[in-house]
């Protein structure tokens, strides 16, 4: 796709087994001219991502934010052993016997490519013992060609003391700075190529 297009392409998260994380890679063409001289590739590690930009946002006692694929895939969490888990299937067969009618509702908007905000039942999956919870969520895509990521922070509606609006202000933030991360990736690969270039000259 990079050589078709002569475009640099951000390659869709998969799941580095001996590392246990998520990792996207991306890819520049080098032409000289018109003619294919190779790629420039770089591996992106999503922890890194998730620890600087997205674990930091907290929002009251036990909120978090957190990322999943386009097909429900969680790629960045604060649980760590919820990474790598469909959001809804592998929970079922995790904690089997819980309701997840209200959180398959919203899942299911989120796939869609949905933004907005969703009051509804679920658990805190990082305790002991599971519990129903009322939550607030807000979700977010981010896009990345012809794929996306669902970005999604979550709190304790218990917890909740100002507009809901704060909640989408914090996911435009976080997708800003995702997009500020790639651009600047994105910038270096250029820079890269016209040293190289200069090089060649």
């Amino acid at each position: 796709t990079a050589i078709d297009t002569k475009k640099t392409y951000v390659g869709k998260a998969f799941l580095d087994e001996s590392k246990k994380s998520f990792v996207v890679n991306i890819y520049q063409p080098v032409f000289d001219g018109s003619k294919f001289k190779g790629i420039m590739a770089a591996s992106i590690s999503l922890d890194a991502i998730y620890d600087k930009l997205i674990a930091p946002v907290k929002i009251g006692g036990k909120g978090y934010a957190m990322v999943k694929d386009q097909k429900g895939i969680i790629i960045m969490h604060t649980v760590q052993e919820q990474v790598g888990m469909d959001v809804i299937e592998t929970r079922k067969q995790v904690f089997p016997g819980l309701d997840f009618t209200e959180l398959e509702d919203l899942i299911d908007k989120q796939l869609k490519g949905e933004e907005g905000t969703a009051l509804y039942h679920s658990y805190w999956w990082g305790d002991n013992e599971l519990k129903k919870v009322r939550k607030l969520n807000a979700y977010s895509p981010v896009y990345f060609g012809d794929y996306f990521w669902i970005v999604a922070i979550t709190m304790s509606y218990d917890e909740v003391q100002g507009p809901i609006n704060t909640f989408l202000v914090k996911i435009i933030g976080i997708d800003f700075l995702i997009i500020v991360i790639l651009y600047f990736l994105l910038s270096t690969f250029i820079k890269m190529k016209r040293t190289k270039e200069e090089h060649e000259k």
